[in-house]
């Protein structure tokens, strides 16, 4: 476990659990919610989405005439689909650690020919993380090691305290689900405060930042502008919330053909994508 710390911030940083933030605290008070040492991801305070976000349908798509086939990563949480890549159960390796600075890395080496069920693609994730008196900047990323284009897709997970929390973001609309969480229709507006709901929708067109509050402290997220989507998952009777800056709607690899922004990217040959998101806490104006 690795922890950085200045005299107002600190931030605890598991490289064997998917490279996931632990804790992420403020003048002592938790910002993120404190992770569960169970050895799952799932029970981190905020993990990387890495080489996709959100699901694939069923783990299946086609991608230049081959078909590609992922089985379900975590079944405990869904027994169907692909989720969220596979920076988030990997091993990440420390390149750099300061008192107030680390760099991770993960690289993905595909299975053979003659395996199924594996990210077909060779790549290199990375993530840097720079601890600040507010906060802190998280770099997220992602370069091509392969020798043929891969789809790919960034994003965050972090898991934020219910108690009483305000989320406002400006938004275009948002994309509703069926019953496998996979997106089948849009509902254009103009979403611009979710309190009291119960979520898991992703929604299109972030303009802005986020800025959530709480009774004494503010935090504003400031995605890097690749990260046009944002996903919120606030599921009923639990005392956390989930905002997800992540560049692509779920099952974006299938949607080729769309009419619409799917925020899908494509990397080429040894291409490489950076991405900057800032968290900054501040008190609450009385």
């Amino acid at each position: 476990m690795l922890e950085l710390r200045t005299q107002e911030s600190r931030l605890r940083i598991d490289p064997e659990r998917g490279g996931a933030v632990e804790l992420f605290s403020w003048l002592e008070r938790p910002v993120f919610r404190l992770g569960k040492e169970t050895g799952d991801p799932i029970e981190s305070a905020c993990f990387p989405l890495v080489p996709f976000a959100g699901r694939i349908a069923d783990g299946n798509f086609e991608h230049e005439g081959h078909a590609i086939t992922l089985p379900p990563n975590h079944p405990d949480i869904d027994a169907r689909n692909a989720l969220h890549g596979w920076g988030w159960l990997a091993r990440w390796e420390v390149e750099a650690l300061s008192q107030t600075e680390v760099w991770l890395v993960y690289e993905h080496t595909p299975a053979s020919s003659r395996e199924t069920g594996r990210w077909p693609w060779p790549y290199r994730a990375e993530q840097r993380f720079e601890l600040s008196e507010h906060g802190y900047l998280h770099r997220l990323s992602l370069i091509n090691l392969g020798d043929r284009d891969m789809p790919a897709g960034l994003g965050l997970h972090p898991y934020l305290p219910r108690n009483q929390a305000a989320v406002s973001l400006r938004t275009c609309g948002v994309w509703h689900n069926d019953s496998a969480g996979i997106p089948d229709s849009f509902e254009p507006g103009d979403f611009d405060t979710l309190c009291g709901a119960n979520w898991d929708n992703t929604f299109a067109g972030l303009q802005g930042s986020i800025r959530i509050e709480w009774p004494q402290h503010v935090l504003t997220i400031e995605p890097d502008p690749a990260f046009a989507f944002t996903h919120f998952y606030s599921p009923p009777d639990a005392d956390f919330f989930c905002i997800e800056p992540v560049s692509h709607m779920p099952d974006s690899v299938n949607r080729s053909g769309a009419d619409y922004e799917t925020g899908l990217r494509m990397l080429s040959p040894d291409e490489r994508w950076d991405t900057l998101t800032r968290f900054a806490v501040t008190e609450r104006a009385r």
